[in-house]
């Protein structure tokens, strides 16, 4: 039998973190890591409706469990936004394109799929929207 070799070095961190995080999947059960997505969903949706910013999905059942989409409010610009969240430890997604600083998106996704960061994460969007 022949000896076969990849023909390219393997990435051993992808696939330790990989393993890693299956692992941590399955300790926690799949039924628990999808009602925790859609919990951290839920929340997100509810936080930023209640500072007046608005969902960029018309029909709320349609918003991903894992990323929401945020227009942008009024009389600010994403740039501004985001230099203001990195200055408080925190990074939103921009977007490119033909909603380039109309949208802006949080992730809530794996590990971050968690109430307690999303929490920290709304309360400093939610004083950066107060005090412009």
């Amino acid at each position: 039998m022949q000896k076969k070799f990849f023909d390219y070095t393997p990435s051993w961190r992808a696939i330790l973190s990989i393993s890693a995080s299956l692992e941590r999947l399955e300790a926690e059960g799949i039924e628990n890591v999808y009602k925790r997505h859609l919990d951290s969903k839920n929340y997100c949706i509810e936080r930023l409706k209640s500072m007046g910013l608005e969902i960029y999905v018309k029909d709320e059942e349609w918003v991903s469990p894992t990323v929401t989409a945020v227009k942008v409010p009024k009389g600010f610009q994403w740039k501004d936004i985001d230099k203001r969240l990195r200055e408080k430890g925190f990074v939103f997604g921009g977007t490119f394109g033909e909603v380039e600083n109309l949208l802006f998106r949080i992730g809530h996704m794996g590990i971050q799929a968690n109430l307690e960061i999303l929490e920290k994460g709304l309360n400093a969007l939610e004083e950066i929207i107060k005090t412009q």
